[in-house]
């Protein structure tokens, strides 16, 4: 019964400190030009398609993905692809064609970022540059060597990176220190009191490192758009 109570225990403590790890797009600020609402769900846009051909359409859709990787938009029943478009106008943003999907510049500045979809945001949809339509893939290192002549900028970008470094030490240390606890257990019971086992001690301290991981985590709002946005300032 004890351990089925640990087992409860534990699963419930990872779930919520593994909720840390989640990204929640920060709203769009002020400073930038183009402004949309992050969403996961794709909702559908008012779209204008600018064929190859010459032939406008016009319609709603959603940015969709297909199988093999390819964006696509679908507008009554007819799918257009990146490759049959000059370029694209949803939710108040031009996509240009860039291989299989399409790139929208959501934020302008000394810093441009482009997205695959057109939405204010950095995660792995993202491109970063300095030079207007070239394109970086947005990751931690690429970040950093493009904000490196601005010191403000690097100074909080250092900090979110040690912030984060010490978060998942703490946490994910102090989630292997209960699983470690928890599978050293003796299988057969003992007659002791669990708060007399070694093991609840180092379960107690696991906890409290994962707990020190989230706060840590939590400490600051910062996030590596804001960084982008310190740049632009």
């Amino acid at each position: 019964m004890k351990k089925l109570f640990l087992l409860l225990l534990f699963t419930i403590i990872v779930s919520q400190l593994l909720g840390q790890f989640s990204f929640t797009p920060p709203p769009p600020p002020p400073v930038h030009h183009n402004f949309y609402t992050p969403s996961y769900d794709n909702p559908e846009y008012r779209c204008k398609v600018y064929l190859k051909d010459g032939t406008i359409v016009e319609g709603e859709s959603g940015i969709y993905k297909r199988g093999d990787g390819e964006f696509y938009l679908k507008i009554k029943k007819q799918k257009y692809l990146p490759s049959e478009t000059d370029s694209i106008y949803v939710n108040q943003c031009t996509g240009i064609p860039k291989f299989d999907h399409w790139l929208f510049e959501t934020i302008s500045g000394n810093l441009f970022v482009y997205n695959k979809y057109p939405v204010n945001e950095l995660n792995k949809n993202s491109f970063i540059t300095k030079t207007k339509n070239e394109f970086i893939p947005f990751n931690k290192d690429n970040l950093r060597i493009e904000i490196e002549d601005h010191s403000e900028a690097l100074t909080m970008y250092n900090k979110i990176r040690k912030k984060k470094t010490t978060s998942n030490i703490l946490t994910w240390g102090g989630i292997g220190v209960i699983v470690v606890s928890f599978a050293t257990l003796p299988s057969g019971g003992t007659d002791k009191e669990f708060s007399e086992l070694p093991q609840s001690k180092f379960m107690i301290g696991g906890c409290v490192m994962a707990l020190a991981g989230f706060i840590v985590n939590k400490s600051s709002s910062d996030t590596y758009f804001d960084v982008v946005t310190k740049y632009n300032e």
